[in-house]
């Protein structure tokens, strides 16, 4: 969610089960606009905050030219520092899956992978998994799950960056809770049609759709990433998403 609009889409998506207090608001917007100005990003968002043990992780990202695939990740553990966060490597996309604890904090600390499943196949140094790579893995899988707008809230330029649409006024309330209406915004993907954002059938598996303040605001939940809200406030360009929760994905057990 774009961090302007951070106190009012919180209390949006609070419907998940959690949000921030009136202290930690006022922190991170303030620290996430400073990041803005020093990256030269045209927005910053506030992806949301992981659960763990002794710290917390804040999430956000921004981006300085296109507005899906220049997306730059970031976390904190205080609030006011913030530090990129890398693509996680194959290996960490591999394990991630496979732990089952939860996160310290600490994004030094080291994770046996011998304790997270059968890791035959991953050997050698490629198999440390420290808590920072686990972090990037899950922050990245997260965003390819669950980043999604209402249909017609970016466009693409002729240079074929995508940007915000100016155009864009929002869904109506019948098409707002409406699975064919939104759109995954992790890839581009242009059709023949023109479309360039992916519209999966699958999504009204996997969201759960709800209305608030009076028919306004239509919110999504999502039903493998508990705690990951959803939300767009109708008939207007505003739309976001927050999670918030101990980077657990809800599946099935592997075998």
């Amino acid at each position: 969610m774009n961090v302007i609009n951070l106190t009012y889409a919180l209390d949006l998506t609070s419907v998940a089960g959690h949000t921030l207090s009136q202290e930690e608001i006022y922190v991170v917007q303030n620290a996430l606009l400073i990041l803005q100005g020093e990256n030269h990003f045209k927005n910053v968002y506030f992806m949301g905050k992981l659960f763990g043990i002794e710290k917390d992780y804040y999430l956000a990202f921004g981006y300085r030219s296109d507005a899906l695939t220049g997306r730059s990740f970031f976390y904190s553990n205080n609030q006011y520092d913030w530090f990129l966060l890398g693509e996680p490597s194959p290996c960490a996309l591999k394990l991630t899956p496979r732990v089952s604890q939860r996160f310290t904090g600490d994004p030094s600390q080291i994770i046996d992978w011998r304790d997270a499943g059968d890791s035959s196949s991953v050997t050698g140094r490629g198999s440390v998994l420290k808590e920072e790579d686990r972090l990037s893995a899950v922050v990245y899988t997260l965003h390819e799950d669950c980043a999604i707008a209402p249909k017609g809230a970016f466009f693409l330029d002729v240079e074929g960056v995508a940007d915000i649409n100016p155009t864009f006024q929002g869904l109506s309330l019948q098409q707002g809770t409406d699975a064919r209406w939104w759109e995954q915004t992790h890839k581009k993907e242009v059709t023949s049609s023109g479309d360039f954002l992916k519209n999966n059938k699958a999504l009204e598996d996997v969201w759960s759709f709800r209305v608030r303040a009076q028919g306004s605001v239509s919110v999504l939940l999502h039903l493998e990433w508990l705690g990951l809200a959803a939300y767009h406030r109708l008939r207007t360009p505003e739309h976001g998403f927050v999670y918030f929760g101990e980077g657990l994905k809800l599946t099935k057990k592997l075998a």
